[in-house]
C-alpha cells in the first residue's frame, strides 16, 4: 500500500473564527458611521416641518394685520394695552373681525374669521405651539399702535419676537 499525502480542503476552525471576527469589526465600523446620518435626517425633517409651520402662522398673522382698517377705532385689540396677551383680534377693512388665540386645551394657535363664533387650528398636530404672546407697541405721536410683536414656541424652540408693523 502506498501512502498518499492527504489533501486538505477548506478552512480550519481557527481561520474561520478569525474571518468572522474581522467581518464583525468591519460591519460595526460601517454601522457606527452610518447611524448618525440616519438620525440627523429625522432631525432635519423635523426642523424643516417646524419652520414651515412657523412661516405659515406668521404669514397668516401678517395677512390679518395688513388687512386692518385705519385707526378710526382700535383696529388691533389686545385684552390689555400694557401687557402681552395670548390672544388678539384684528378689525379688517370690510368691518369683519379676525381673532387669533392660543388654544385652551391643546398646543395650537387658532384663528376665527367670523368674530369668534367658529375656531380653526392653524398649525399641524405634529408641531405643538406654546407660549403664544402678542403685544402692541404704541406710537407716542399718534397714540395708535405702531407694531404688533408676536412670540411663541414651536416644537420647543422659541420664535420671535417678530414685529408686524401696522399699515397706518
Amino acid at each position: 500500500m502506498i501512502n498518499q499525502p492527504l489533501v486538505r480542503r477548506g478552512f480550519t476552525l481557527i481561520e474561520t473564527i478569525i474571518y468572522i471576527g474581522l467581518s464583525g469589526l468591519v460591519l460595526a465600523g460601517i454601522i457606527s458611521a452610518a447611524y448618525p446620518m440616519f438620525t440627523s435626517t429625522d432631525k432635519i425633517v423635523a426642523n424643516v416641518t417646524t419652520e414651515g409651520e412657523v412661516a405659515f402662522i406668521m404669514h397668516k398673522i401678517s395677512w390679518a394685520v395688513s388687512s386692518s382698517k385705519m385707526p378710526i377705532s382700535p383696529a388691533i385689540i389686545l385684552p390689555s394695552t400694557e401687557a402681552s396677551a395670548d390672544n388678539f383680534s384684528v378689525t379688517n377693512q370690510s368691518g369683519g373681525t379676525i381673532k387669533f388665540r392660543q388654544a385652551l386645551t391643546a398646543s395650537n394657535i387658532e384663528i376665527s374669521e367670523d368674530g369668534g363664533v367658529t375656531w380653526e387650528i392653524l398649525n399641524a398636530s405634529r408641531v405643538p405651539i406654546t407660549n403664544f404672546l402678542a403685544r402692541h407697541v404704541y406710537n407716542s405721536a399718534s397714540g395708535f399702535p405702531r407694531y404688533l410683536e408676536i412670540s411663541f414656541m414651536a416644537n420647543g424652540k422659541p420664535f420671535g419676537p417678530v414685529r408686524e408693523y401696522l399699515p397706518y
